[in-house]
Order: C-alpha cells, then structure tokens, then sequence
C-alpha cells in the first residue's frame, strides 16, 4: 500500500499553496521530503541511515504520508469517513489538494467533498461551516 505522495502529486499544487503546505509542516525524524526533486528521509544528525536534515528556508516540502494528511484535514475541521482503505493515500491527497485550494479532480455539494481515487475508490470529507 502507498504510504506517502510523490513528487510528481506535490508538484501539481501552485506555488501559494506550497507556501501553505511549508507553513504547516513541522519536520520529524522519519518524514519524507522532496528536495531539489529528489526524495529524502528526515534523519537525526547522528544517524548513517542515507536520511537529510531538513531545511523549510531552502525550499523543501513534505512528502505527506496518510497519517500527515489526515492529520491536515483534521485540523482544517474536515470529518473523514472512507469508504475503503483501497488507494487511500491519492484520495487522501486529492481532499488535502482542496484544502490547500489546489484542485480539478473534486467535487463539493452542501458541504461535502467526494473524492474519487484512482480506483474508483471515493472518500467523503464533511468539510466545515
């Protein structure tokens, strides 16, 4: 199961939005990043596991795992139900492109996100009032 988004998926947000998603992120030993376009591991200083530390100020940006983008629409005051665990982390992602104010791929009607995967798999977000 996909654990994380890629850079590929980070690089469709504008460039105000991935000024949000710097703002909110907090760097933690074993988060992925993407840096210069390529993916990284924040690592403690003492470690020899290939990781990096992270630095906000040049530009890099969280590859969000699942627990980081429930966590964005949580404190966005969004209600997560699923339908399925099955692709979860792109249909995650689309919600957290919402969010964010970035994206073609949802729909929302009387307060509630659809997001649909790429399986067909849908999500629904109950967004706030």
């Amino acid at each position: 199961m996909k654990q994380h988004i890629t850079i590929e998926q980070l690089n469709e947000l504008s460039s105000g939005a991935k000024e949000l998603l710097r703002a909110w992120w907090i760097p933690r030993e074993g988060d992925f990043f993407s840096s210069d376009g390529k993916e990284y591991l924040v690592c403690d200083k003492s470690s020899l596991d290939g990781g990096m530390d992270v630095s906000k100020d040049d530009g890099d940006l969280p590859l969000l795992s699942i627990g980081q983008m429930i966590e964005l629409l949580d404190k966005s005051g969004v209600d997560i139900m699923f339908n399925s665990v099955e692709d979860i982390c792109d249909s995650l992602w689309n919600g957290c492109k919402k969010i964010l104010g970035d994206t073609d791929k949802t729909e929302e009607a009387e307060g509630v996100l659809s997001v649909s995967g790429v399986s067909g798999v849908s999500v629904v977000l109950q967004l706030p009032r």
